[in-house]
């Protein structure tokens, strides 16, 4: 008897979904599509908002700088400044005033102040510097007292040039560092760093970077591009040089934007003169992050929905073809756990360098679990089962004498938690020198 053209079609779906899905991995091992799917670079709200204009983005006059930073190996990054509430309301009306591309004022407030503070955020995937929950959590930072807030645009987001890779984003990080200690002259001790999502993994390749430069889990080519060579081109706005390996479109596409003059002292030092020889920050922040990007996507939910992986957690030998096919593979664990050894020989006292984990229990799109990862590889104890509960906890613990912390909070999601007062007082801790 011949099966009907419904009952054929009941036989043949599931084999199609397989073949379907087996597609669609095989063309996620693809490097090129592979990045566009981790980094989702793409996908960003230019169209309609006007990154250079942040009054548009609920911030005051004035409150935001707008310039960019360029990179040792000649990217341009765009960045913003934001200037503390605190700070802002007692020059509100010189800040007004200030027109065009006079940064003077803003940069002094900082510059001039030996007890400001700067925190140096690290976007998520996806979007720019202004995208969703990210200015939020800009204004929320500002009403640290005196703590100016500095991010950028990876390159490939945004406005910045370039193609995001993972030795790039180290190298991006890594300049913004250099920029806001070298070029503003902020010491170590008044800087927090802070990630979300993404970020953290950049946050915590840039805090094992300036903690040991010479580590094995920095990728080779962040240091190989430490040094410029090219010849210089003139800024279209300042009397100061851009690398000539920036094309005129990615010059005309920035001309909106000012071009610190300073960010080029940074940018040009040569690696034997301004890498560190081992520097510790007032801490860092990771807000959601990950173990890395294999054990990531088994678990990982694109927008806090679709399993994308999740029908290969069952196969524990298809978990080597991630470990083998993905190339930008952010291996944060290993980089706290390395982190770690170089600060118990570092460590002057026990304030300096510690990491403080939030992470929301109904975060969707990264499981708290991935923290207590981070948690259990990095102190080397197994996290109380109690966590399964969800009821919010913090863990802490001296790692060689610096401390380690994963807090645990019942709400938040994976952006709206970066504006809770869990991440304002992991900061202000840090800042303070609280330990």
């Amino acid at each position: 008897m011949a099966l009907s053209v419904g009952a054929r079609w009941a036989i043949a779906t599931p084999a199609l979904l397989v073949l379907l899905y087996i597609i669609f991995i095989g063309l996620l091992l693809i490097p090129w599509l592979q990045r566009h799917a981790i980094y989702v670079h793409k996908i960003n709200s230019e169209f309609w908002h006007n990154t250079s204009d942040p009054t548009t983005f609920g911030f005051a006059c004035n409150q935001v700088r707008t310039f960019s930073i360029p990179t040792p190996d000649g990217i341009l990054l765009q960045a913003w400044h934001v200037i503390p509430l605190d700070v802002y309301a007692a020059k509100r009306e010189e800040l007004a005033a200030t027109t065009g591309k006079d940064s003077n004022l803003l940069l002094s407030l900082l510059t001039s102040d030996p007890s400001a503070k700067v925190l140096i955020s690290f976007h998520g995937n996806a979007g720019h510097i202004a995208q969703g929950w990210r200015t939020d959590t800009y204004r929320s930072f500002s009403a640290l007292p005196n703590t100016h807030t500095i991010t950028i645009d990876y390159r490939g987001f945004g406005r910045s040039t370039g193609s995001p890779t993972e030795a790039g984003l180290i190298t991006d990080g890594i300049a913004l560092v250099n920029y806001v200690m070298h070029t503003l002259g902020i010491p170590p001790e008044r800087i927090a760093i802070v990630g979300q999502s993404l970020g953290t993994a950049v946050a915590a390749a840039v805090t094992l970077y300036f903690a040991d430069p010479k580590n094995a889990l920095i990728p080779s080519t962040v240091a190989a591009s430490a040094t410029p060579s090219t010849p210089l081109l003139k800024s279209q706005d300042v009397s100061h040089p851009s690398y000539d390996s920036l094309s005129n479109g990615a010059i005309a596409e920035h001309s909106s934007v000012a071009i610190d003059p300073l960010a080029y002292q940074s940018a040009l030092t040569p690696a034997s003169s301004s890498a560190p020889s081992g520097i510790l920050f007032a801490g860092t922040t990771l807000i959601a992050p990950f173990i890395n990007i294999p054990r990531l996507l088994l678990t990982y939910k694109a927008g806090g929905v679709i399993p994308l992986l999740g029908p290969l957690r069952p196969f524990r030998f298809l978990h080597g073809i991630l470990d083998w096919g993905i190339q930008d593979q952010w291996q944060t664990l290993l980089r706290l756990q390395a982190f770690y050894s170089a600060a118990q020989k570092l460590r002057s006292d026990d304030v300096l360098g510690a990491i403080h984990v939030v992470h929301a229990f109904n975060d969707a799109d990264i499981n708290w679990r991935q923290s207590r990862g981070l948690w259990e590889g990095v102190t080397g104890r197994t996290a109380d089962a109690q966590l399964e509960k969800k009821q919010a906890t913090s863990l802490e613990e001296r790692v060689d004498g610096t401390r380690f912390t994963v807090e645990l909070v019942e709400h938040g999601g994976h952006n709206r938690v970066c504006t809770y007062s869990e991440v304002h007082l992991a900061v202000r801790r840090m800042l303070t020198g609280s330990g």
